[in-house]
């Protein structure tokens, strides 16, 4: 069998399709459900699937009381946009209810300062809105005594189709460059049979708020442009 002969040049472009080729293989492998407190102070039989820069350190996942009562965690990662990141957690096997303590290390690197956060719950097995705070099942407990959201001060409901959550404003904002610390948000998570232990599934959705007055500073800025174009509109249909 004969082969056709490559110039240098053709076989350089090959060889850096087959690396990207490569290196792209091995960032969709990454992307998977990682143990939660695979090491450290606690082994659950939860795993989670973040983006990019957004992750669980194992130091930072503990049980407080039974399997089921409080496990806590933190998780860390920065914002450069408003888009929403999720965060899916699931369990390796059957189990009854779980209730958890999320603290939380959210950086600015969007470009304005942030008035608030909205924090989302969507059930994988019954993602319903229900009542404001307290639906069927996936939720977030806002009112628990141990939880912190400062410097934010008002908690709002947030209750968008299989979306429930909350959106913690006002008392101060996060200026660019600086990070959210709430601390202790309380979760829960149970089976849809409360008397049946299941497999448990859940996505977290957060998203920053932005200061709106930011917003309207964006908007003056475009309104030259705006009229401009409708100058150019009107001169047109005048010579029409």
């Amino acid at each position: 069998m004969k082969f056709a002969k490559c110039d240098s040049k053709t076989f350089a472009i090959a060889r850096s399709v087959l690396i990207v080729g490569v290196l792209l293989g091995f960032s969709s492998a990454q992307a998977a459900f990682v143990p939660l407190g695979a090491v450290g102070p606690a082994v659950t039989d939860w795993e989670y699937e973040a983006p990019a820069g957004f992750s669980i350190a194992d130091a930072s996942v503990s049980i407080s009381g039974d399997a089921t009562s409080s496990l806590l965690f933190k998780l860390g990662g920065t914002f450069s946009s408003f888009d929403p990141v999720t965060v899916t957690f699931r369990t390796t096997k059957k189990r009854a209810e779980q209730y958890f303590f999320m603290n939380l290390d959210m950086k600015n690197m969007t470009d304005v300062p942030w008035k608030g956060f909205q924090i989302e719950v969507s059930d994988f097995y019954e993602a319903v809105a229900g009542a404001a705070f307290h639906p069927s099942w996936a939720h977030v407990h806002p009112g628990a005594a141990a939880s912190s959201y400062a410097p934010f001060t008002t908690l709002v409901p947030s209750t968008g189709a299989g979306k429930p959550g909350v959106i913690a404003k006002g008392g101060g904002t996060i200026a660019v460059g600086n990070s959210w610390l709430p601390t202790k948000i309380r979760l829960h998570d149970g089976p849809i049979d409360e008397s049946a232990e299941e497999f448990l599934r859940f996505d977290l959705i957060l998203t920053p708020v932005p200061e709106p007055s930011t917003i309207v500073a964006g908007g003056f800025l475009l309104l030259p442009a705006l009229l401009q174009g409708y100058r150019h509109y009107r001169n047109r249909r005048r010579a029409a």
